[in-house]
């Protein structure tokens, strides 16, 4: 059965006043409905006692400790280190000084449980719909781009890459760079000690091995919807499948960068009766004409969005690096930072909620 809180003790009484009600973690604890975020993790964790009579502990609180996570850049045995110590990480849990608090394991085992159960998108949707509510999350365009995360374990020793039809043709790092144009470039993954579903992909004449995620926000950069997949993926692919998993409404206009743009992707957008805001793409012997030009300025200019979330998620949340290994748990990354990002941003866009303090 679920963990039983403690009866309210004087020292809690003490310590009440010690966290501002308007500290964020406080204020997000009544902006968000838990209990609706509850429907959608029981589907993945139902709570049970342990065989060695350890306390079990609830799915919303669990869920909260992987926000306390992201929120502070924490690994998990730091978490419990700091819910040990910390009043506001106890108070966000409604735990009190008497309580148990979990252990790092069980932050492990309860983040692969959501994982296989694959429901990471929908309580980004969920949370996303909540913020709709309060009026933060507007749709008035979408924005689509994509971000490399390099491994945790990269290909150790003497590295050979091959061109992504898997040719027999070796060529050396400075031979691919050279004959490079293009940073959507595939490479196959390298053979070596590494993350086996990560995979190598040239960026700005340099190497990266790890993944991408595709991510479409709203004009105010909050994410929406994510997509994750090996680094050599080429972003055009991923553009339906992203949209797809969105709710947009029609004559919204959905702005890209040059590297999605195609005739099957523009065959979409008209399809679904969707402004089509992809950069033109000059080809070879077809320079821009200057009406195209003036097109790609004007979207650019709204783009920066985009760009701010990817910085904001790397500063705030480490998430330059893979946290984890393999396909499916660096999909949980994603998703846990876009949540994260989102919640983050809520106090510069609803006044009612206070600048928060880290």
């Amino acid at each position: 059965m679920e963990l039983t809180k403690k009866p309210f003790t004087f020292a809690d009484m003490y310590t009440d006043d010690l966290v501002s009600a308007h500290h964020f973690l406080l204020r997000l604890n009544k902006l968000l409905v838990w209990q609706d975020l509850e429907v959608i993790l029981k589907k993945a964790y139902s709570v049970g006692s342990s065989s060695n009579g350890r306390p079990a502990f609830g799915a919303v609180l669990l869920f909260k400790c992987l926000l306390l996570q992201y929120f502070y850049a924490l690994s998990d045995e730091q978490l419990q280190e700091q819910i040990q110590d910390r009043l506001s990480f106890r108070k966000f849990l409604g735990l009190g000084l008497e309580d148990v608090v979990p252990d790092a394991t069980r932050f492990c085992r309860f983040r692969k449980a959501l994982t296989d159960a694959d429901i990471w998108d929908m309580l980004l949707f969920q949370v996303n719909k909540q913020l709709q509510k309060h009026g933060v999350l507007v749709k008035t365009g979408v924005l689509v781009d994509a971000s490399l995360t390099e491994a945790s374990r990269q290909p150790k020793g003497k590295t050979v890459y091959n061109l992504e039809d898997k040719t027999d043709t070796a060529i050396t790092p400075s031979e691919q760079i050279e004959n490079t144009t293009d940073a959507g470039v595939d490479l196959v993954k390298c053979t070596g000690t590494a993350d086996v579903d990560a995979r190598w992909v040239v960026k700005r004449g340099k190497f990266c091995y790890g993944y991408k995620q595709h991510v479409a926000t709203n004009q105010d950069g909050l994410v929406l919807g994510v997509q994750t997949t090996p680094a050599n993926k080429h972003d055009s692919p991923c553009f339906i499948p992203l949209l797809n998993s969105l709710e947009i409404e029609k004559d919204m206009l959905v702005m890209a960068d040059k590297g999605y743009k195609s005739k099957k992707n523009d065959a979409y957008l008209k399809q679904k009766s969707y402004k089509n805001g992809i950069l033109h793409k000059a080809g070879k012997g077809k320079p821009l004409t200057a009406e195209q030009i003036a097109f790609n300025k004007k979207i650019s200019a709204v783009r920066f969005a985009i760009e701010r979330t990817f910085g904001g998620i790397k500063a705030w949340f480490k998430g330059v690096r893979a946290r984890y290994l393999g396909l499916a748990k660096m999909h949980a990354q994603h998703v846990l930072q876009a949540i994260c990002y989102n919640l983050y941003r809520v106090p510069n866009l609803l006044p009612a909620i206070p600048k928060q303090t880290k």
